[in-house]
């Protein structure tokens, strides 16, 4: 937990320690590298306004840029106000959150977080629950069963799995795979997110991407198909 003052904090803390999560305070650029340093961390919440003056540090030091698909980054400020001021200054964070806030929130990201994490074993190899990619022969399973999908297929279902929960637009897909002048149309991702699909209703019997409405596509964390990481030995700050 970074940011905020010192009663937010320990209001946060004891709400958070009531179910179960050890919560670590960071009032300085060094408590925060120490805690990451630490590889324990399930997700840092950052209290804005910022009593200690740190979170500005943070981003004008690029150094949250690096915790990209590592760990889950929500704001939290007092206002709507103070929301909008975060999003004009161009901070990045997954989660957006204005107080009052429930615990039950929290937790449920925090959950997630936890649950949801792509786990590499051994470099080149992403898992998640019982689906697994390599990421050099671009082989994709579903407990031990191989899902045929092309090259490309196998690309666009890694970049979801890389960010499990977040929305990826269609754009983003594009620039994602494809070079700049060359012209595509924005139904190709359509057509391979369809066929992505396909090939999982047919061999596994479920749904890997969610389509977000106006705004592209996301990894489909939310399914009770796949199974969940362990939640062990993860904290928060």
């Amino acid at each position: 937990m970074v940011g905020g003052d010192s009663e937010r904090g320990l209001l946060l803390r004891d709400k958070l320690a009531s179910s179960q999560y050890k919560v670590r305070s960071c009032q300085s650029l060094r408590d925060l590298c120490a805690a990451i340093n630490e590889g324990k961390i399930a997700v840092i919440l950052l209290l804005y306004p910022d009593g200690f003056a740190i979170i500005e540090e943070l981003f004008a030091n690029k150094m949250m840029s690096g915790l990209d698909d590592k760990i889950q980054v929500v704001f939290i400020s007092t206002s709507s106000a103070e929301n909008n001021r975060v999003r004009l200054l161009h901070y990045k964070a997954d989660e957006f959150l204005i107080e009052p806030i429930s615990i039950e929130e929290i937790v449920k990201i925090i959950d997630e977080s936890i649950g949801w994490r792509p786990r590499s074993d051994d470099g080149h190899v992403l898992s998640i629950g019982d689906l697994t990619l390599n990421r050099e022969t671009l082989i994709v399973t579903w407990r031990n069963k191989k899902i045929p999908l092309y090259p490309l297929q196998v690309r666009i279902l890694e970049l979801l799995m890389l960010n499990p929960g977040r929305t990826i637009g269609r754009g983003d897909l594009l620039d994602s795979f494809w070079s700049t002048g060359i012209t595509v149309e924005r139904t190709t991702i359509d057509r391979n997110i369809k066929r992505i699909r396909d090939a999982f209703k047919r061999n596994a019997k479920i749904n890997p991407i969610r389509t977000i409405r106006r705004a592209g596509y996301a990894f489909n964390d939310q399914s009770e198909q796949l199974t969940p990481l362990p939640r062990k030995g993860r904290g928060i700050s």
